[in-house]
């Protein structure tokens, strides 16, 4: 096997006529280099070949992207022959264990090292990437101890360090299976992609970007480098062409010859040396500027908030325009970036603050659903904090005896509590949702704005879902009897009509604990199916009623109760109403009492872009069928 032609940039796939494919990666491995997607679909359309000639001079990169190349190689048919045509660093060490057979020139590398990332939020969030990183380097030694042999603790220390292996070492250690001549002419590859690394042995960069490119291809890089950097100075100045100070600027050339991180710099002094300060200007807590200001702008264009800052400059400006100026905020330069590739680096936890700015606003989107889900339980239900997912118990209203007289000098005695309470567990409830690349780039809001906001709605419905349910299940109860039953006393056949809410009412004041003491509890809500309502409305409202000899006899049940309309009930029987207690009816609990859903991100896993998960871990259960009464009689004959 031969070392690569010269030109080939990132990947290629060229198949010969002998029934083998020759295959070259000499890029980053990932969605800004070599991506798996693309790089296993044309892998895929060569299915029937029976060799194939992999090359490899690469840093590394993305370990989840870089595991699917692997796969995909592992599991082809062919026959694959590996060759390093230069370094196999990081992730593509791991991609070369994928080979039947292994060929490195002496003077070539490969580096193996522990799995390195970053990331921003909680306690919790960090141990959940420090877990996510274990399980990489665990899948990684796996790889490394089956091609090699080698025991899984010498593999422990080589990934310890930053371990740069000549091609005789690989030999001698199983990461490779035969030596070549020293190799005379590296592949082409960017050579910034190597400065990430602390030990980079002198001659191995030596091997670094030893094939210059040609004056027509420096040239066409260099026209589309500046085109770049006029686009995104242009993005910058618009709507501020009118600041004295810019004005000026442009006038005298100063944005001709600057990066556009510089022009950035330049245009943000200018608006904030002649703007007036003023107290919705000031931004504290995370120092970053750039990131407040873009949340603020884009919590505006979503209708989630007023505009904090009247003169913001991101106010109007699109999407992508805000990816560029949080990566620039965080020093990466992009003039050499097309739009897919400002976004991509946009939404890596080390490039910018991106992803966060919009997961502020999904987070802000989806409470809001939340809060303006026009749900009724929660003026009727009782709200509880439950610790974890075991099933707790909950005392009942009869639980608690009265309490005895204390004589002078006599001690307290401990009261026996009954354990004829219920019990109540959680569980979680959730789901996904995206934002793409090309959502950030087609300037789609509905992205982070409709979608989590329905998603919060989503949320409160569930837990609704969940209440009502239980009323129309009427399931058994701690003392096997279901929740409405006869031998609770707590359920008949009235109509809604005064004598109905009379009989109701009395039944629940008579009601009495384990001792038969009455418990006097009061009704004070009214719940009724939509095909109720206006009987509701009609029977607690009138401030009369009529009778066989007089017309004006006062209300005996006006105004008794709170009416609360529920068209979940119409389903379930529209001729079905509740009278509920305040408190001790139903307990809806959240794990330590969180009672909203939460969000969490992750970054280029499921989607091409970043997803969203919302959860909530809720428990809906009823507390005591004495705060309850039920009648199925429905309207009045």
């Amino acid at each position: 096997m031969t070392a690569p032609a010269k030109g080939t940039n990132w990947y290629g796939i060229n198949a010969a006529a002998n029934g083998s494919i020759a295959i070259s990666i000499f890029d980053e491995i990932g969605a800004w280099g070599t991506s798996a997607a693309s790089f296993i679909q044309e892998l895929n359309s060569h299915a029937d070949v029976t060799e194939i000639n992999l090359s490899i001079h690469s840093p590394g990169g993305s370990v989840w992207e870089g595991l699917a190349i692997y796969n995909a190689l592992v599991e082809h048919p062919a026959t694959v022959n590996v060759y390093i045509a230069g370094l196999a660093a990081s992730m593509a060490s791991a991609i070369a264990m994928a080979g039947d057979s292994i060929t490195i020139p002496e003077d070539a590398f490969m580096m193996v090292h522990c799995p390195r990332g970053g990331a921003t939020g909680k306690a919790g969030d960090m141990r959940e990437y420090a877990d996510l990183l274990d399980q990489a380097e665990e899948t990684l030694t796996n790889i490394y101890a089956k091609r090699t042999g080698l025991p899984r603790d010498e593999i422990g220390g080589l990934l310890a360090g930053e371990t740069w292996m000549p091609g005789s070492e690989c030999v001698a250690k199983g990461f490779a299976d035969k030596l070549a001549e020293p190799v005379k002419m590296a592949a082409t590859a960017n050579p910034d992609s190597f400065g990430v690394f602390a030990a980079l042995p002198d001659s191995a960069k030596n091997l670094i970007g030893k094939v210059e490119p040609s004056a027509e291809a420096k040239q066409i890089k260099a026209l589309l480098a500046d085109k770049a950097r006029r686009e995104e100075i242009a993005a910058a100045l618009k709507g501020h062409e009118d600041n004295p100070q810019i004005a000026a600027l442009i006038s005298d050339g100063t944005f001709e010859n600057i990066s556009s991180n510089e022009a950035s710099e330049l245009i943000m002094t200018a608006i904030g040396s002649t703007k007036t300060p003023s107290a919705a200007q000031i931004h504290v807590g995370n120092g970053a500027i750039v990131r407040d200001v873009i949340t603020d702008a884009l919590q505006a264009r979503a209708h989630l908030g007023q505009l904090q800052d009247k003169g913001n400059p991101y106010q109007a400006a699109s999407l992508l325009d805000m990816a560029r100026a949080s990566l620039i905020q965080n020093g990466v330069g992009i003039a050499a970036m097309a739009p897919m590739q400002v976004v991509a680096a946009a939404f890596t936890h080390g490039s910018g603050d991106f992803g966060f700015v919009l997961a502020d606003v999904a987070e802000k989107a989806m409470l809001k659903g939340w809060q303006e889900a026009g749900e009724t339980f929660q003026k009727w239900t009782v709200k509880g904090s439950v610790s974890s997912f075991r099933p707790a118990h909950r005392a009942a209203i009869s639980d608690y005896p009265a309490l005895p007289v204390v004589r002078e000098g006599a001690e307290f005695t401990h009261a026996t509590i009954d354990n004829s309470g219920e019990t109540i567990a959680l569980a979680t409830y959730g789901s996904l949702f995206g934002i793409t690349r090309q959502a950030i780039i087609n300037d789609d809001l509905s992205a982070f704005d409709r979608i989590p906001r329905a998603q919060g709605i989503a949320a409160m419905r569930t837990i609704g879902d969940l209440v009502y349910a239980v009323l129309a299940a009427n399931a058994a109860m701690g003392d096997g009897v279901s929740l409405f039953h006869a031998n609770h006393g707590n359920t008949s056949t009235d109509a809604l009509d005064v004598a109905g809410l009379s009989a109701a009412r009395k039944a629940m004041r008579l009601q009495t604990d384990a001792n038969g003491q009455a418990l006097n509890i009061g009704a004070k809500y009214l719940i009724v199916p939509a095909a109720l309502e206006t009987q509701a409305e009609t029977v607690l409202k009138s401030t009369s009623i009529a009778s066989e000899t007089n017309s004006g006899i006062a209300n005996p049940v006006g105004n008794m109760a709170e009416i609360i309309t529920e068209s979940r009930l119409d389903a379930n029987d529209a001729d079905t109403w509740y009278l509920a207690a305040e408190g001790e009816t139903i307990e809806v609990a959240y794990l330590h009492g969180v009672d909203a859903p939460y969000l969490e991100q992750q970054q280029g896993f499921t989607v091409d872009g970043v997803a969203f998960k919302v959860r909530i871990d809720a428990g809906v259960a009823p507390l005591d069928h004495r705060g309850m009464y039920r009648a199925t009689g429905g309207m009045p004959s």
